[in-house]
């Protein structure tokens, strides 16, 4: 939630579920439609979701099927790391990551240089702001 209330100050549009869901609506397709419109796929890991089974792991490998149609240089699947863990999809291990476990204000302002560069590059003015998926629902940060 810290996070997503940081971005969400930095004129970012995060999208989590727990805060954009209408109730009535089928939340699999939801989750899975803000997936595909997104700008960015911030895969929030930690020990326990990489160990889970089940929509998490559904919800990382859509993103990773998006990720494989981006050319090699464009940034689209940000792996975020609550703890210091090792994730065993091939296609992660590749990705440079930001560990929220060392500092939180280093890891946030990392990421914002990362989101930022992507704002700079489109040179678009009419963007108001960028979408961000969410991948783990809960987060502990000190």
């Amino acid at each position: 939630k810290k996070l997503y209330s940081d971005l969400k100050k930095e004129g970012f549009l995060p999208w989590l579920d727990k805060e954009n869901l209408l109730g009535g609506q089928k939340w699999k397709t939801e989750i899975s439609k803000a997936i595909k419109k997104s700008s960015f796929f911030l895969a929030i890991l930690s020990s326990n979701s990489l160990e889970k089974r089940g929509y998490v792991q559904k919800e990382l490998k859509i993103a990773l099927d998006i990720f494989d149609e981006f050319p090699s240089d464009d940034i689209f699947l940000i792996p975020v790391y609550l703890n210091d863990c090792e994730p065993s999809e091939e296609r992660l291990k590749d990705i440079h990551g930001i560990a929220l476990y060392e500092s939180y204000q280093k890891a946030l302002k990392e990421l914002l240089r990362t989101l930022n560069h992507y704002r700079k590059r489109k040179k678009t003015a009419s963007v108001k702001a960028l979408n961000l998926e969410f991948l783990n629902q809960t987060m502990d940060i000190p």
